[in-house]
């Protein structure tokens, strides 16, 4: 088991560090992303996450232990704001941060990236071999996130936006570390359980980052915010 975890963090690293490196979030980090790009991920970001529960469910109607599906329930109460400790669904807090930008996702429509994306993560998630799915959402976004938000914070205070509007990038950090725990523990079992699953898992989280850094790319290319039509294709999911 410890090598199949040195394997599984050796590749989070990696991974995170394929996310630091990219353009979009040097910037960010730097202080040098400008306020027209900064909506724009809001906004892409946005019409991605608006599916994390779709993803999660996806993965977990594949999972086959009773246990390992518990404890992605959690994730799944906590994201619909039925947590003891969360008072609001995420999606609500992220829909009332994109009104202080003057955003919505009412008639957003996602670029090539973020569709890619989006597609990528089901596609996995849905597979009948739940390996995909959790490494797809462990390497793929759940390892991610703390870098990616610490990133788009810089990125707020350096165009001197008020903290208080950054509620969903905020959200106290040990809950995704929670979260990425009990995601890595059922990769450990699943891969002590038949080896050439980790290979699996590892080579899904590298589709993903590389899905990823695609839908970061876009974002130069992206230069309508919010006049753009209806995202129309929320009926497939």
């Amino acid at each position: 088991m410890k090598t199949i975890l040195r394997t599984i963090n050796s590749a989070r690293t990696d991974l995170t560090q394929r996310l630091t490196s990219h353009e979009f979030m040097q910037r960010c980090h730097y202080g040098r992303c400008d306020l027209l790009e900064l909506k724009c991920f809001l906004l892409q970001h946005g019409i991605y996450n608006s599916y994390s529960t779709h993803y999660l469910c996806a993965l977990m109607s594949n999972l086959k232990g009773r246990s390992d599906i518990r404890a992605l329930a959690e994730n799944l109460f906590e994201q619909l704001g039925f947590s003891p400790l969360e008072v609001r669904p995420h999606s609500d807090i992220y829909r009332e941060m994109l009104g202080h930008f003057s955003l919505s996702l009412d008639g957003a429509q996602p670029t090539a990236g973020t569709q890619k994306l989006i597609d990528t993560m089901f596609r996995y998630c849905r597979r009948n071999n739940p390996a995909w799915g959790l490494g797809a959402l462990c390497l793929g976004a759940q390892t991610l996130a703390p870098t990616l938000y610490t990133g788009i914070i810089a990125a707020c205070r350096a165009l001197h936006i008020d903290c208080e509007q950054l509620e969903f990038f905020e959200i106290p950090p040990h809950n995704d570390d929670e979260h990425t725990e009990a995601l890595i523990d059922i990769m450990q079992r699943t891969a002590k359980q038949n080896p050439e699953q980790l290979n699996t898992m590892l080579e899904a989280g590298k589709t993903l980052v590389d899905a990823r850094l695609d839908f970061l790319s876009d974002l130069a290319d992206s230069t309508q915010v919010n006049t753009i039509p209806a995202y129309q294709t929320c009926s497939e999911y």
